[in-house]
């Protein structure tokens, strides 16, 4: 804590201000205006990038699929537009392609045309091999062995095993990857897979880079056949499940937006239910993205699940910073973070990502780091579960494993760990009580993902031990306001006026010079008054959290006003209010 000079500052102005009009921007340093954006964005709203060369690998999203196909015709039949339909790639209302200037100006005029985006490079999120000693565990196929996150994230192994077939209904989790390795030994062949093959990238049941093959082990490595590993739904299940396979990356790992969105778009239409994505790239939001999974995840019902990230900053990459989409981190055996797992404040939630041995191509097994190994632990837990409570929606199950996840890190959800490591058990027993947990979290229709995604952390209830807030006494005697504010990485922009009930600024404190760092003050204040605080940011891009994650409380004698609030220059009313 800083600045816990128990006056909040300035006191006693003389000015007046009307607390309801939000405070005079000043000019801002033009150092400053070189690293932030103009405008108040949230992490997953950033402006696309718009393509100016030829060349330009494009994505162009259309108001629906009729408008595309009446802009492909009139497209065509434009003299001044090299259109070469071959190179493109349409589905379900986009279409991605390389363009000339000319093309994306036609189609940026077009009334047809929703967005038009750089279709950005996507890469698998796995640590180059260079960086481990992998040589050891290239050829381990000797007698079957539990990989440590396994029963890490299932708690009970067994119990799970042990369910009856009876118990479990149609679910499809689908890897979008550099394909799989279709008979290997260890991993499901026949009717229990199935893919779609990219035609850019080759067939689906082969994989020359291993890494589609690695996360596909995690989820449905076969159980119980005395070779190589076992996976989190290591059978099966009766014939209600099935390993779905999307062709997103090529054989170097290497894909783009429009190529994961057709190997999304290929799995949704053989029935997926959960999408496992271990791949993005960083600070690279697009509009075409966004819409196309939260339009999936709303209207499809689809859970998707994807790495955060092996950067080790706080930058968002997409597409797990989506609202729609699960950001996973990654956790080492020690239950501690991995010190390359990206951190920000669209991460969900995290599993095992370090030395996590897995199949790969050539009836083979090897130890992969990353996010991308952490991701199909959840992915092939939220599959288990929904297979056992199918009547419940996607969000649901989200919101189950977020609420049953074991804190780890700071208490709550942090930027690192999200809402802690998921636990399969206790978030059965929960779906068990019925109603689908309950009305916990976010639904489709207003996600928001990452921490936010169940809503404000809850004031906690009294205990035995603690005794109940007393309400501030109205006979005129003092009240302590206690104002928590963590800054973001531009502290010089915040600050806050507490006005009384006539207009007048009675304290106000606008000195903060460490970034992302908690400041506490405390205010005596008249009990019998009311007020009104109100928290600014000069330079308006707010205090969360594309340039670091902060917030505010207020506690108005004992009694939480404001929890975890990160919304600036709106007014909040405390004290004796009528």
């Amino acid at each position: 804590m800083a600045d816990n000079d128990g006056t909040g500052g300035k006191k006693n102005k003389n000015k007046k201000k009307d607390p309801k009009k939000k405070k005079k921007k000043k000019k801002k340093k033009k150092k400053k205006k070189k690293n932030k954006n103009k405008k108040t964005l949230s992490p997953t709203m950033k402006p696309s990038l718009q393509p100016t060369a030829s060349g330009t690998g494009v994505i162009i999203t259309f108001n629906n699929r009729t408008k595309l196909k009446e802009a492909l015709m009139l497209a065509k039949n434009n003299s001044k537009i090299d259109l070469n339909l071959t190179a493109w790639h349409v589905s379900w209302g986009f279409a991605g392609f390389k363009a000339t200037p000319e093309m994306i100006m036609w189609f940026k005029n077009s009334p047809w045309v929703k967005f038009v985006d750089i279709d950005f490079p996507k890469k698998s999120f796995t640590l180059p091999s260079s960086q481990k000693d992998i040589n050891s565990h290239r050829d381990r196929h000797l007698a079957e062995t539990e990989p440590w996150g396994i029963s890490r994230v299932l708690q009970d192994v067994e119990f799970f095993n042990d369910l009856s077939d009876d118990n479990f209904s149609e679910k499809k989790v689908c890897v979008t990857d550099t394909g799989y390795d279709l008979g290997h030994v260890d991993l499901p062949d026949g009717d229990d897979v199935d893919g779609k093959d990219y035609e850019e990238f080759g067939s689906w049941d082969e994989d020359r880079e291993s890494h589609g093959t690695h996360c596909a082990g995690t989820i449905a490595a076969t159980g119980g056949n005395s070779k190589g590993v076992v996976g989190v739904i290591p059978d099966n299940k009766g014939g209600n499940f099935q390993l779905l396979v999307g062709k997103a990356l090529d054989n170097s790992g290497s894909g783009t937006d429009s190529s994961l969105m057709f190997a999304v778009q290929g799995c949704v239409d053989q029935g997926a239910n959960v999408v496992s994505m271990s791949l993005g790239c960083d600070d690279c939001y697009s509009n075409a993205e966004d819409n196309f999974f939260n339009d999936l995840y709303q209207g499809r019902n689809i859970l998707f699940i994807s790495a955060a990230g092996n950067s080790g900053n706080s930058v968002f990459s997409y597409p797990p910073s989506h609202p729609s989409v699960m950001s996973v981190g990654s956790l080492k055996e020690d239950n501690e973070w991995s010190s390359w797992s990206q951190y920000n404040s669209q991460v969900e939630i995290i599993a095992p990502g370090e030395d996590i041995l897995s199949t790969i191509p050539g009836d083979k097994y090897d130890y992969f780091d990353g996010t991308s190994q952490a991701t199909p632990h959840v992915a092939g837990v939220a599959g288990l579960l929904w297979m056992l409570f199918p009547e419940c929606k996607n969000y649901q199950i989200r919101n189950v494993l977020l609420y049953t996840a074991k804190d780890l890190g700071s208490s709550g959800c942090d930027i690192y760990y999200g809402y802690g490591l998921v636990q399969a058990k206790d978030a059965y027993d929960l779906l068990s009580e019925g109603d689908c947990g309950g009305n916990i979290g976010s639904n489709t229709e207003d996600s928001e993902g990452g921490c936010e995604q169940l809503g404000p952390a809850p004031i906690p209830a009294p205990t035995e031990t603690t005794a109940a807030p007393v309400a501030a006494p109205t006979d005129g005697s003092d009240a302590d306001l206690i104002i928590i504010v963590k800054t973001d990485d531009y502290p010089e922009d915040t600050s806050w006026d507490i006005f009384d009930s006539g207009g007048q600024v009675i304290a106000s404190y606008d000195d903060y010079t460490d970034n992302n760092t908690e400041h506490t003050h405390t205010e005596s204040l008249p009990s019998s008054e009311c007020y009104t605080f109100i928290l600014y940011d000069e330079y308006g891009d707010g205090i969360c959290c594309s340039n670091g994650y902060g917030f505010y409380d207020l506690k108005w004698d004992d009694t939480y006003v404001v929890y975890d609030e990160t919304t600036v220059e709106e007014p909040v009313e405390f004290g004796h209010c009528d």
